[in-house]
């Protein structure tokens, strides 16, 4: 693995913290977020050719997603999905529960209205993640005094209906409760969801897995790596899933960064920052810490990321001296 900057040029984005990046094919699109602490930035899509290393405004066509930071995004095919989100300043002001679609290819947004009476409650630093035609909505902030979720919501695009999932197979198995949190990392590979790390009252460490059908359960065979490690706990770090789309047993979740202290001024000021990746084998369980070359992002968290096809790509975030950031990243994996 290794690290590389890419190039900035063009209509290089505002920098930003609290937003989402959504690889589809070789163009990266950066959607909403902030620029000064719990205030969003702007409605604008922008996009990143990977070969020309050029960004560009997209001129979109439709009605957006109202302003808005700590959405969630996920991707499936040309369709680029937004839920959720807050419009205010205070926790849990403004906080939504809408679902907007972005069609890459034709650069138009529509509002998808659920056919089904049930929907996630309103929402904030949720997270979601893609699957077979599915997206999958796991905890966040609630909306006013509703503290911390650690529910899991199914949207069937087939269908556009909601349902609310059980909890976890390892719930079940160990009897250990998901405590619900915002910040956390959201990964589907074949067959299961993980739940990685986030901020339930203090920063976390743990790996929820839950179950999509049949499948190998993962955490019983050989990974063959030396030193597996304990995640430390964090939240708000740079987490997808990169591996075959095929096979459980070839892909892991990267995680990079995060705070691992929060800050004494809550969503206001700059926490204690990670510069460090680990990466879990979801065949085995285990976390490795990597060690990659080139030159890695400095320490940040709420900063953005998704998978492509040569790696990760992580956007922004904010900064130990409380700037948001505007640089981005590849880790090549190989």
């Amino acid at each position: 693995m290794r690290w590389v900057e890419l190039a900035s040029k063009g209509d290089v984005p505002q920098a930003r913290s609290s937003h989402s990046i959504t690889a589809v094919g070789d163009r990266l699109y950066l959607w909403g977020g902030e620029s000064a602490p719990r205030v969003p930035i702007s409605t604008d899509m922008h996009a990143y050719d990977m070969q020309a290393a050029q960004w560009s405004l997209v001129q979109a066509q439709g009605t957006p997603p109202s302003l808005r930071n700590a959405h969630a995004a996920a991707a499936i095919g040309a369709g680029i999905y937004i839920f959720g989100g807050r419009s205010g300043i205070d926790i849990g002001e403004g906080s939504l529960n809408d679902l907007h679609r972005f069609d890459a290819e034709s650069a138009t947004w529509v509002e998808v209205r659920p056919a089904s009476e049930a929907v996630p409650p309103k929402r904030s630093y949720h997270a979601m993640a893609a699957a077979q035609g599915r997206l999958y909505v796991f905890g966040g902030c609630g909306e006013g005094s509703t503290g911390r979720l650690n529910d899991l919501w199914e949207f069937d695009l087939s269908t556009a209906t909601w349902r609310q999932l059980p909890s976890s197979d390892a719930i079940k198995a160990s009897g250990n409760r998901t405590l619900g949190r915002g910040g956390a990392g959201f990964a589907a590979v074949p067959c299961a969801l993980f739940v990685v790390a986030g901020f339930a009252g203090q920063e976390m460490g743990d790996v929820h897995r839950q179950g999509r059908g049949a499948g190998p359960p993962g955490g019983s065979s050989s990974c063959g790596h030396d030193q597996p490690v304990a995640l430390p706990a964090r939240s708000v770090c740079a987490v997808a899933a990169h591996g075959c789309a095929g096979c459980l047993h070839s892909n892991h979740i990267v995680v990079f960064g995060g705070e691992v202290d929060p800050s004494t001024q809550g969503h206001a000021g700059a926490g204690c920052y990670s510069a460090d990746t680990f990466c879990l084998d979801t065949a085995c369980g285990h976390w490795h810490s990597i060690s990659a070359g080139g030159q890695p992002p400095s320490p940040r968290g709420w900063l953005a990321a998704t998978a492509c096809g040569t790696g990760v790509v992580v956007h922004g975030g904010n900064s130990a001296s409380n700037q948001r950031l505007a640089d981005m990243f590849l880790l090549e994996m190989h």
